[in-house]
């Protein structure tokens, strides 16, 4: 649950939740991504004042973080009940099958967290975008590890190489999101998706799930 936060300033005070206003704040940066979006952005998307944004949150990047921690727990619960399968290849493909739906969704969150990172200037600071690395990493390092237990159960071979395949389909969702942005269809993203699981090792003869 979020905390309430007591707005200061002329006229009467206004209470707010701060969970509620950054679920607003997800939305404009995950449509427009950080460098696109103005504190007017943010405040008229909020329904609250610059000093109430500072106090609640600190500055631009900030809420930035903020922000991309909350849409990163939502995306981290859908990747873990995707690679919870019994199976690592259901699970990898699952996993692209449904960013496809999602990123091609007219209804659903922008793709900007993903795609669209802070760029390192003098209005960024190191840690935002260092932070935004991590998230990102999270994406692959997920992937190897679950391709790593797959090689050790015996459903792909032993000399497969899972960091390389974690790699690949962490980028593989980060290329979904981007060719989404430019048009990409739901229909050419789905094909592309399934050729991106070509790349999978073939399944142990010896395996039995």
């Amino acid at each position: 649950m979020g905390e309430t936060v007591v707005a200061r300033g002329p006229g009467r005070p206004r209470a707010f939740s701060t969970l509620d206003v950054l679920d607003a704040a997800v939305e404009v940066f995950a449509r427009q991504g950080y460098e696109r979006t103005s504190l007017s952005d943010l405040t008229a998307a909020m329904g609250i004042t610059r000093p109430s944004l500072y106090l609640a949150f600190g500055n631009k990047d900030q809420l930035f973080l903020a922000a991309m921690k909350r849409h990163q727990a939502q995306a981290e619960q859908h990747l873990n009940e995707c690679l919870s399968l019994p199976s690592a290849r259901a699970g990898v493909e699952m996993l692209l099958q449904s960013w496809v739906a999602t990123v091609t969704d007219p209804a659903a969150l922008g793709t900007c967290f993903v795609t669209q990172s802070p760029l390192r200037s003098d209005g960024t600071s190191d840690d935002l975008a260092s932070e935004f690395e991590a998230c990102r990493d999270s994406v692959r390092i997920a992937l190897a590890d679950r391709l790593d237990r797959a090689r050790a159960e015996g459903e792909i071979s032993a000399d497969a190489d899972t960091q390389a395949l974690g790699r690949f389909y962490s980028l593989t969702i980060q290329g979904i999101a981007l060719d989404a942005q430019h048009g990409g269809t739901k229909e050419e993203l789905a094909a592309a998706a399934s050729t991106a699981m070509m790349a999978f090792p073939a399944q142990s003869p010896r395996y039995r799930p």
